[in-house]
């Protein structure tokens, strides 16, 4: 992408977020463990991410954005950014056939050094990695839980066994 951050934004339940992750060109780029609370953001623009949308700005400077946004983007160093939703599948089946899916954060690119033209399959690489991303998260959240069942069935069989053997040596203690 040749650019200067890319940043995992993780959602908090406020709708304010934290930066999971990212990748840097230069140190002084890094936010890496911040928590950012975007009051535009978490008053309404959630929503439209939650339902697929990709955002592409090549120049904060001159963007149609809210003035509280642009500030928010200033105050980061981000000229430019490119910002794809990471969509996290429900784990709890819906009764209707549709698949349902929550937002867990936002995969961002910020180019900090000055304006960016983005590439048409910038958009779709970023969005596609999201997905996947999207998917290893599910997978993780899964596996932890199978962990957890397998802790507890674990746990089930000792004790059931410590019943056996008790029961054994009552049984033993009577003949």
């Amino acid at each position: 992408l040749q650019v200067d951050r890319v940043v995992i934004y993780r959602f908090l339940p406020d709708w304010s977020g934290e930066i999971a992750a990212e990748s840097i060109s230069r140190p002084e780029f890094s936010l890496l463990g911040r928590t950012i609370a975007d009051p535009c953001f978490q008053s309404q623009w959630h929503r439209p991410y939650q339902q697929g949308r990709v955002s592409a700005i090549e120049d904060v400077q001159t963007a149609p954005i809210q003035d509280c946004h642009r500030e928010l983007l200033t105050s980061y160093q981000v000229r430019a950014n490119l910002v794809v939703p990471i969509l996290q599948a429900d784990l709890i089946p819906a009764a209707s056939a549709d698949r349902r899916e929550r937002l867990y954060g936002l995969l961002i690119a910020h180019h900090c050094t000055a304006p960016k033209s983005w590439d048409p399959w910038m958009p779709t690489a970023l969005k596609q990695f999201a997905d996947q991303l999207g998917l290893a998260l599910q997978q993780a959240v899964l596996f932890q839980r199978l962990q957890a069942a397998n802790a507890e069935l674990q746990y089930q069989v000792e004790v059931r066994n410590a019943e056996l053997q008790q029961l054994l040596s009552y049984e033993r203690l009577l003949r």
